[in-house]
């Protein structure tokens, strides 16, 4: 997460900001809620997004699809790995680097943000000043495309994984779109019709568990960018749903990785 402590710092990182691939992480409702996730830097303050029509309902802010209309919050997490709890903050004000609303309208009181209908080419920032300290995110908007939704689990416990990315690919290993799992493990990933499989990104998994992932009953090494887990076929733009969890294999001390038997 980007961290900026007044607006003139803010209008210098925008300036710098051009060049940096970072994901984002992505308010206005005071609210708990407990879960089994276990975040990076849990108690310090990063940007997230709730449906607005639903707000127990975390999307990737880099995931927006034009006309959504979602709810930037800003959030931190108290307790054990294990036994987080989500804590909204408030108040906010919201600003973003599209100054000039081309892609969407945002609420400066209450983090409510409108996407247009106009898909944006590369990402934008949103930030919210807290406690005299601004805290900021990339997000994107993208056409309307297949809105896939599931979940990120352990393999061993079923417990969700949040911060977990997938990559997404078309039939000629093109990246066509990515997601990150939210706090509960579910994601909400905006990919194309062309899109035919995906992949568990190793960077995401951490120390905890493997570069290995089993998909609808097969296991697949996260490092191997000649194999991935297929999508179902027949995506249409829309909602569509994976049939079966995403499991991320946790690490066991002194074994190697489980031999993986997809792409065999």
């Amino acid at each position: 997460m980007l961290y900026l402590g007044s607006m003139k710092k803010l209008h210098l990182f925008l300036a710098a900001i051009g060049a940096l691939i970072l994901l984002g992480c992505g308010g206005s409702n005071n609210g708990t809620q407990t879960f089994s996730g276990n975040p990076a830097s849990p108690s310090t303050p990063r940007v997230e997004a709730v449906l607005r029509s639903d707000p127990s309902v975390v999307v990737d802010p880099q995931d927006i699809e034009t006309g959504d209309e979602i709810v930037f919050e800003l959030v931190n997490y108290t307790g054990s790995p294990g036994n987080l709890t989500r804590n909204v903050l408030s108040p906010v004000t919201w600003r973003s680097s599209d100054v000039n609303s081309n892609f969407g309208n945002l609420a400066s009181n209450s983090g409510l943000y409108l996407a247009g209908d106009q898909p944006m080419a590369s990402r934008a920032i949103v930030g919210g000043t807290f406690a005299g300290t601004e805290y900021s995110g990339f997000y994107q908007i993208h056409s309307r495309e297949v809105r896939l939704s599931g979940v990120v689990q352990d393999e061993n416990t079923n417990a969700p994984i949040g911060g977990i990315t997938l990559q997404f690919y078309d039939g000629d290993n093109n990246l066509v779109g990515q997601v990150t799992s939210a706090f509960d493990g579910t994601f909400r990933a905006s990919i194309p019709v062309s899109a035919v499989s995906f992949q568990v990104s190793p960077d995401s998994v951490g120390l905890a568990y493997y570069p290995s992932y089993t998909f609808d009953g097969l296991r697949y090494d996260a490092s191997d960018a000649a194999c991935r887990a297929p999508l179902p076929g027949g995506l249409e733009v829309g909602p569509a749903a994976l049939d079966a969890p995403v499991l991320v294999t946790p690490r066991v001390a002194g074994q190697p990785a489980p031999d993986p038997t997809g792409c065999s």
